[in-house]
């Protein structure tokens, strides 16, 4: 059985001085967790001053987002070589949020996931529809879209470190039996590597690595 995630999106929500008060605090009611793994996404301002704070300690590092390159001429942005060196292990890609009002696309959350992979980092990929769309019965097909795109030329390894919740803005539950047909759907390649796993692997922890069947879906609205 997969162990199950719980990974707290700070989004655009406390100073430096408020992130280490707060993962203090979190510390001090997570001593003794020890059948599920935890991390936290402060800002980017205040990752550097929290990642000493979690040494040792069952709660993990993870940044809200990455720009698909070691380095550049990309000003504001931050590469996934810097998110390694200041001690993250997670990283968020294709949220909601940046979807809508930044305007990624999914071939660029493909890049952003591949990149992630290629330095050690866990894509935490998200994918989902809006409300409207969902009222509108288009959820199955811009999901199954999603998922398609996200996962070019990723391989059934990788697949390994690949975590993928729902981030949409209805319950969670409506999201699971959503998702699992979907995924089935849309990696048959990752699904017939599996024929040679155990169904215990094949099942958790191999192509629903990213939903665990229904226990390692982790919501990020």
């Amino acid at each position: 059985m997969r162990t199950p995630l719980i990974a707290g999106n700070w989004k655009m929500y406390k100073t430096v001085g408020e992130a280490t008060l707060l993962v203090r605090e979190l510390l001090a009611g997570l001593s003794e967790l020890t059948d599920r793994e935890a991390i936290v996404c402060p800002p980017f301002t205040a990752l550097a001053a929290v990642a000493p704070l979690l040494t040792n300690t069952p709660l993990g590092l993870g940044a809200q987002n990455l720009y698909p390159e070691a380095q550049g001429a990309f000003t504001g942005e931050v590469s996934p070589p810097m998110l390694v060196d200041i001690g993250c292990r997670y990283v968020i890609v294709g949220h909601s949020e940046r979807r809508q009002y930044f305007g990624e696309s999914d071939s660029f959350v493909n890049r952003k996931l591949r990149a992630a992979l290629a330095y050690g980092l866990r894509p935490i990929v998200c994918v989902g529809e809006s409300k409207p769309q969902r009222d509108a019965g288009q959820a199955e097909p811009i999901v199954t879209a999603q998922v398609r795109a996200a996962l070019v030329d990723v391989t059934p390894e990788q697949m390994l470190n690949v975590v993928m919740p729902m981030s949409r803005s209805g319950p969670l539950a409506l999201a699971i039996p959503l998702l699992l047909p979907m995924l089935r759907l849309c990696m048959p390649r990752f699904e017939r590597h599996c024929t040679s796993c155990t169904e215990q692997r094949s099942q958790q922890q191999y192509v629903f690595n990213m939903a665990a069947v229904s226990n390692r879906i982790i919501s990020m609205n």
